[in-house]
């Protein structure tokens, strides 16, 4: 029987790689600073409805969950570079479509839409790939080193966010953003390869659950994945109304 090469850890290296890019919706936050400041100010940058400011970030949250659901199917049909390359390409059109204006129009279309679409189609096709490399064992161990670049990059980027913003200014930082995500992912997804389909069969058969208690495991385990996906996507749009407020500190401060 011919021998298979086992690319398990490159492909789960290669997953938690993008998972880490596809922290750059944490970048949100820094962004929302910057264009309430902009509004409050009336410097004409911005020029929103204060009630406007979390629409972006909203639909973004709406479009990642969307992909999601569409990226799975995608990634089982074609393959997850291509799915990847795809998501990659999306979110960095998207960051590199807000530097070219300030309306809210373009920033619901470019952060909403497509980076919200190209992160859903990023990240469903970062794991799949790297567990079918493993025995069942080592599957929950392999997922949760690639989903936690997600968690990771929260470490990295709001200072990076907050760096080139005060360097370049927000519209140039969105550029920059934009073309860094899109070469990095397209670099990375290269590196994505399902197993062969000889090495899935031999790999898969002993991964099928053979008792009642087994089948019930997995039918548990489905749902626990709902259930997170939902109370992700709840704290996404939760996340937005626990920033602090600066005119609130500015008026406590003063009230001391």
């Amino acid at each position: 029987m011919e021998k298979i090469k086992n690319r398990g850890w490159t492909v789960t290296m290669a997953g938690l790689g993008i998972n880490l890019a596809l922290g750059i919706l944490y970048t949100w936050s820094i962004f929302r600073l910057e264009i309430k400041e902009s509004i409050l100010s009336g410097d004409g940058r911005f020029n929103w409805d204060i009630a406007s400011l979390n629409d972006p970030f909203a639909v973004c949250c709406l479009m990642f969950t969307v992909a999601m659901l569409a990226a799975g199917r995608l990634q089982d049909k074609v393959n997850p570079r291509m799915t990847a390359i795809f998501g990659g390409l999306l979110t960095g059109a998207g960051l590199m479509a807000l530097s070219q204006s300030n309306l809210l129009a373009n920033w619901i279309l470019g952060f909403g839409v497509l980076m919200g679409l190209g992160l859903g189609f990023g990240y469903a096709s970062a794991t799949p790939p790297a567990i079918k490399w493993f025995p069942s064992s080592k599957t929950g161990m392999i997922a949760g080193i690639v989903v936690a670049g997600f968690g990771l990059a929260s470490v990295y980027i709001a200072p990076m966010a907050t760096y080139l913003i005060g360097t370049f200014g927000l519209d140039k930082a969105m550029l920059i953003f934009g073309a860094s995500f899109l070469i990095v992912v397209s670099l990375l997804a290269m590196l994505l390869v399902n197993i062969g389909l000889t090495g899935l069969f031999l790999w898969q058969i002993s991964r099928l659950p053979q008792t009642q208690t087994e089948i019930a495991a997995t039918r548990r385990l489905g749902l626990l994945a709902l259930v997170s996906t939902l109370m992700s996507v709840a704290f996404l749009l939760s996340y937005t109304h626990t920033l602090p407020d600066p005119s609130l500190q500015e008026t406590v401060t003063a009230m001391n």
